[in-house]
């Protein structure tokens, strides 16, 4: 992982795998999230029912009042990653949702389609919970100079550069910022920690 200035103070930017991801830590957390927590928990009931994922619920999130101030700052954490690729017009959202990890709840591996960029903001969660895993997006080499095999991955012998994916723990008010495009997913949860409570944005 190369740690890139990214422009602004509050936002760095981590070089993986040619893919660029934001990361911010919210600085009004743990004052605000309990509240939003407790909105959502309200909201779920009025979700439409979900096809196949018992995790995800979907709300207009980015639009919700009950969230101005966590939306705002998501927006202003959005805009100095678009700044920092360089876009020549700011990405607004489209479409927004949440997700209640409870045990054996996972995300399939998946990309966002018709979007440009996505975002995970974590509400709750345990530090050692299930991960999201982000996969690179450079075509799978087949040539195969790392010798794999079908149960050795040889990930040990790559670098920030070359690993073919990167893990994020659920850190409570991290922001991950990254292209939609790239295939992403989260490890199995298999514990019994507290629920793991996040909001997704996608925008465009």
């Amino acid at each position: 992982m190369i740690e890139i200035e990214s422009g602004s103070p509050k936002l760095k930017i981590h070089g993986w795998f040619p893919t660029l991801v934001g990361l911010s830590m919210y600085q009004d957390h743990h004052k605000e999230a309990p509240a939003i927590i407790k909105h959502l928990q309200k909201v779920k009931p009025k979700c439409p029912p979900s096809r196949g994922a018992p995790s995800f619920f979907l709300h207009s999130c980015h639009k919700d009042p009950k969230l101005k101030k966590l939306n705002q700052w998501i927006q202003a954490r959005v805009d100095d990653y678009t700044k920092f690729y360089g876009f020549p017009k700011k990405c607004k959202p489209v479409e927004s949702w949440f997700h209640c990890y409870k045990k054996s709840n996972d995300n399939p591996v998946h990309v966002h389609l018709g979007r440009t960029i996505s975002i995970i903001y974590y509400l709750q969660s345990h530090p050692d919970d299930s991960r999201v895993i982000l996969y690179s997006p450079t075509p799978v080499d087949m040539r195969n100079p790392f010798n794999i095999t079908a149960n050795d991955a040889k990930e040990d012998l790559k670098n920030h550069l070359t690993s073919t994916e990167c893990f994020y723990k659920p850190l409570e008010g991290m922001l991950l910022i990254f292209r939609s495009y790239v295939h992403h997913g989260t490890e199995l949860k298999m514990n019994n920690f507290k629920d793991r409570i996040l909001i997704s944005w996608d925008l465009k």
